[in-house]
């Protein structure tokens, strides 16, 4: 296999691969059980859905050669039975949304529609699970009722290793990739957050309301994404000068390019919401979902002018406090006493429906202007990274949020996306020129011309 290309030449020979753009259950429930009952951060989703959105995300890598279909579905065939949540669709009961189990498997295609697009999760009789390829990408979408990014990224280094084994490459086990020849275990399949689950009392939602992005000429069944690939040494370098982590430092890029591009005066919350994958936080394996958010941003205040610094100064310090061991001890008791009221138990699906629909808007994404998420560093085995060209993240929006961010970093690049349903891009210009006026070198493969155009001059 080709070595992996040293820093100036990544930079100077730009291949895009590809233009994304295309116009209940008992309480006592046993792993032998026809059904699931979703876990705690699951039970909004379904409702948070509409006619063109739902909560959708792909976690992918490119490979160094072009992918077989068939055998990726026979690798997939091979680690499905390591992750049974996965092998499920969506039902309406009468108290409560649940999963009904199902054996089909046939979950892969080539793909010829646009990123993060609308599951049928009610009246399919496929999982609400989908693995597409092109040329030499491999990418796992899955609807958000399933799982996280944290535990796609662990199937997706399953399937990735299965098949290249498949491909007769010497792949060896590692202790990064789940094994999935042994049996599903009672933690990889647990609702991790009932374990964690303390009743408090005195816990509030209260939280402004934040400004909502609307972009011109949204589209419907249209997605568009821009991938920013840059070296992680240069980031790192802005990060550690200004004193905050990578993740505090991009979430400050972005509100500071949201600020700038909005009318003034101004004076509302422009606010980041920024998942965390509690899985390393509290040494658990759950292949469910297992991420809290928090929301970080700042109040203009009627300021016609900020600089980066003003909002960094702002910004700073928050991410800590909102993912601090007490504040998830009360997000997890807050969500999970909401499941456990008996009111909302025991309210008829038609009504609770709605009432989670509202509650939703009120205190979620009216909460917001936009979502951040970074997987960080995902770890790979070195035999499997050999055949890789790089990682991808992208998060699919909502019916408040029109665009979002997602990264996710090999330790030596960091590839971050936006996926929008217009082609009005101002908002990541600004993010991208100004990363590159502070010297990251910043290599943009999209479908949009006029983007790439503009920030050409700035690439090395």
């Amino acid at each position: 296999m080709p070595e992996k290309m040293d820093m100036s030449e990544m930079f100077k020979n730009v291949e895009v691969i590809k233009v994304e753009e295309t116009s209940i259950s008992s309480e006592k429930e046993t792993k032998e059980s026809h059904w699931l009952r979703l876990d705690n951060a699951a039970t909004i989703y379904p409702a948070a859905k509409n006619r063109v959105w739902d909560a959708s995300f792909r976690v992918g890598v490119v490979l160094k050669e072009e992918v077989d279909g068939e055998l990726l579905q026979k690798a997939m065939d091979d680690i499905f039975n390591k992750i049974p949540n996965y092998k499920v669709q969506l039902r309406m009961g009468l108290f409560w949304y649940y999963f009904e189990r199902m054996q089909r498997t046939d979950v892969v295609e080539e793909e010829h529609y646009y990123p993060c697009s609308k599951f049928d999760v009610i009246h399919s009789d496929k999982p609400p699970i989908r693995v597409v390829y092109y040329k030499r990408r491999i990418a796992i979408e899955v609807f958000h009722s399933v799982a996280d990014g944290g535990s796609v990224n662990e199937v997706l280094k399953m399937l990735v290793s299965r098949y290249l084994q498949l491909k007769g490459y010497d792949i060896k086990k590692s202790e990064l990739v789940v094994d999935y020849e042994i049996p599903p275990t009672e933690s990889e399949q647990q609702d991790a957050f009932q374990k964690y689950y303390k009743k408090m009392k005195g816990l509030s939602r209260a939280e402004t309301n934040a400004y909502q992005y609307r972009p011109k000429g949204v589209k419907k069944n249209y997605a568009k994404v821009i991938h920013a690939i840059m070296p992680v040494e240069d980031v790192k370098r802005l990060a550690k000068e200004k004193g905050v982590t990578i993740t505090e430092y991009l979430a400050t890029v972005y509100l500071y390019a949201t600020y700038i591009n909005i009318d003034k005066p101004i004076n509302k919350h422009i606010k980041i919401s920024i998942p965390m994958n509690l899985r390393p936080r509290l040494n658990e394996d759950t292949l469910r979902n297992f991420s809290l958010y928090t929301n970080i941003g700042f109040n203009p205040k009627k300021r016609m002018s900020m600089t980066f610094d003003e909002v960094l100064d702002e910004v700073k310090g928050q991410l800590k406090e909102g993912l601090s061991e007490e504040n998830i001890y009360k997000m997890i008791s807050s969500n999970v006493g909401d499941s456990k009221n008996p009111v909302l138990k025991y309210m008829p699906m038609v009504v609770k429906f709605l009432a989670l629909k509202v509650a939703y808007r009120v205190f979620g994404q009216y909460k917001f202007t936009s979502t951040l998420t970074n997987l960080g560093v995902a770890k790979w085995p070195e035999d499997i990274m050999e055949h890789i060209d790089r990682l991808e993240l992208v998060l699919g929006g909502s019916p408040t949020t029109r665009m979002n961010l997602a990264s996710v970093s090999d330790g030596e690049y960091i590839n971050l996306s936006s996926l929008g349903y217009t082609n009005e891009r101002v908002i990541e210009k600004n993010m991208f020129r100004f990363l590159a006026e502070q010297g990251v070198r910043v290599r943009i493969e999209s479908s949009i011309d006029d983007c790439e155009s503009e920030v050409a001059e700035n690439e090395m």
